[in-house]
């Protein structure tokens, strides 16, 4: 069972619809709210961010309703950045201490809300970035082999857990890019965002059709219904029609602009080795470490023997391009920290939330693991 849809959770806004005679729930809303106006509003209904109390979409030609309770997702095109900067203080799972300066908004209000101590410090502590930001029902797309359906099966968890709901789940064989009947679909059925697990060509082909959607249809735009891919990288983008894919996101533990003193030492060594600067992707970031580790293990072993090797690995924590990694003792597995990263025009990334190493789960099963059965002694 779902949890309940929690307003405050998703960071929603509420208002029960005041007495008078509108026909529609848009008509209220447009005139009790005029400076959203009511291009605005029917915009926030065709994509989603309009919901009921059980936190479900609810359409613009709802009938009207004194008292009826909805729920809304405050916006301010072009919002201003204010120029001064909270310190954190203190953080636990119970306290959060911040030290606010002078003239930063602490909660959402008039023409500021991503620029408010909340929302600013949920970036920075949290970062729950998709479902808070544009909705809890995503459509899910993969590459038709076991990449594709274990990356949906935890997005399915993970939306089921915040009361949100799939709209679709499509698959395509590897290399196929005739991505247009699930590109329909997706028009049709106005997700909240897209899960894009395809793999290549498949998934720069759907990069490029939702970028004709999108050119069509504004609720398609990055801003508002954006394509969060979990293997794109940079040695790729450029293998995507130009401009196509700007403004998409992709979630990875390693991207090239990432700003760590261990990274920019490791692509300076790269320039050293091949003469030239070039974009690392998470791959041969990945190789590169692995290969590393293993030979400063070796060394500080004393020999090959296997014991010996992951003796070293699992004593220690390790300098490398990902950051300080630490090696699970059961599963031989790095915990790796997390990133999300916009498409910028460029072709590379513009890492937009992080968070610390998260305990590595190679069989994606953590989250779930069932109950040991207790067992007693009969006779």
């Amino acid at each position: 069972m779902s949890a309940p849809f929690d307003p405050a959770l998703q960071q929603a806004s509420t208002v029960c619809l005041p007495p008078g005679d509108w026909n529609t729930v848009l008509d209220c809303l447009s005139e009790h709210f005029k400076a959203v106006g009511r291009e605005g509003w029917l915009d926030r209904f065709q994509r989603g961010r309009v919901l009921d109390a059980t936190g479900q979409p609810v359409p613009a030609n709802l009938p009207y309703q004194r008292g009826l309770r909805l729920h809304y997702f405050r916006e301010v095109p072009n919002e201003r950045p204010i120029p001064v900067q909270e310190v954190v203080l203190h953080a636990d799972d119970h306290l959060v201490v911040v030290d606010k300066p002078h003239f930063l908004p602490v909660t959402p209000t008039g023409e500021y809300v991503e620029q408010t101590l909340l929302r600013r410090l949920i970036r920075q502590l949290d970062n729950p970035h998709l479902i808070p930001r544009y909705g809890n029902r995503p459509y899910l797309v993969g590459a038709n082999y076991v990449w594709g359906w274990e990356m949906n099966r935890l997005a399915r968890e993970l939306t089921a857990n915040a009361g949100g709901e799939v709209l679709g789940e499509r698959y395509l064989p590897l290399e196929e890019t005739a991505v247009e009947r699930i590109v329909s679909d997706i028009e049709q059925r106005r997700p909240s965002f897209i899960l894009n697990n395809l793999i290549g060509p498949s998934s720069y082909a759907f990069h490029e059709a939702i970028r004709r959607l999108a050119d069509r249809d504004a609720a398609f735009r990055p801003e508002n219904c954006p394509v969060v891919s979990c293997d794109l990288m940079e040695c790729e983008l450029d293998d995507i029609a130009p401009g196509a894919a700007i403004g998409q996101l992709c979630a990875a533990s390693y991207f090239d602009s990432v700003a760590t003193s261990e990274n920019t030492d490791f692509k300076q060594r790269i320039v050293a080795h091949y003469g030239v600067p070039r974009r690392v992707s998470s791959v041969f970031a990945s190789a590169y470490t692995a290969v590393r580790l293993c030979v400063d293990a070796i060394v500080a072993a004393g020999g090959d023997e296997p014991s010996a090797v992951r003796r070293e690995l699992h004593g220690k924590s390790w300098a490398t391009p990902f950051g300080a990694l630490n090696i699970d003792q059961e599963t031989n597995h790095a915990a790796l920290p997390f990133h999300l990263g916009r498409i910028n025009t460029q072709n590379g990334f513009d890492v937009i939330a992080s968070r610390p190493p998260l305990a590595a789960d190679p069989y994606l099963t953590g989250r779930n693991k069932p109950a040991l059965p207790k067992l007693r002694v009969v006779s």
